[in-house]
This record gives structure tokens, sequence and C-alpha cells, in this order.
């Protein structure tokens, strides 16, 4: 899944907004992207707790996810695999455009929605 979003993150960052390092930009996106989904993933079930994290949290677990990224395609080269081979889910262009475009909308709007739910949450817990 992984190889499917950065091809075609990268392939938005050539055709359509057109970069002069569209690798590094993909990679930023992309950590991005699974960085909103970890913090989600780590701060919802905390909330549960009555728990809520630190600004510097998110920004550890972005740095982690990106530097992740980076280690795993970039420096060991396989980005470059991953463009020649043009993988796709479902044997199917359009199915891996449509998945990879949701998923960047389901991870951004956790960025707006995510604060709201925890609020709630942890409002919930301290009302019972």
């Amino acid at each position: 899944m992984i190889k499917v979003l950065y091809y075609y993150y990268y392939c938005f960052y050539t055709h359509y907004i057109v970069d002069s390092e569209p690798h590094a930009t993909t990679v930023w996106t992309l950590g991005f992207s699974f960085s909103l989904l970890i913090n989600s993933l780590i701060d919802i079930p905390l909330a549960f707790l009555g728990v809520k994290l630190n600004t510097w949290v998110y920004l550890g677990v972005f740095i982690l996810t990106v530097v992740l990224i980076y280690l795993t395609l970039i420096k060991t080269k396989k980005h470059i695999k991953i463009i020649q081979c043009k993988p796709v889910i479902f044997n199917s262009h359009q199915a891996s455009i449509i998945i990879s475009i949701l998923f960047f909308i389901f991870t951004l709007s956790l960025m707006f929605l995510r604060p709201f739910y925890v609020k709630y949450i942890i409002n919930y817990a301290n009302n019972n």
C-alpha cells in the first residue's frame, strides 16, 4: 500500500504540481499523511482515559514518520524501483488513484476532526 501511495503522490508532484524535488516532497507529504493517522490512532484511545497529548508528541511522530519513510524508501533506493514498476491496487490504475486520493482526504480530515473528537471524549469521560 505504501508503494502505491508513494507512486501516486510522486505522480501528483511531477504532473500536476511540478516540483523541483518531487521525491522529497513526496516523502514529506506521505510522512505527514501517515503521522496524522498514527497521531489519531494514539490520541483518540488515550482520550478515553482522559489523557490529552502534548504538541511535541505530535511533532515527534511526524518527524519519526518522515525519517522512517526516508530511510526505507530513499536511502535504500527503493523509490526508484517503485517509480519504475508503477504499482497499482486491484490491478486497476483508476482504483489506485481513487484510493490514494481518499487516503489523503481521510488523513487530512483527521487533522481538523481529531481535536473535536478528543475534546468530546475527554469532556464525556470527565462528566461520568
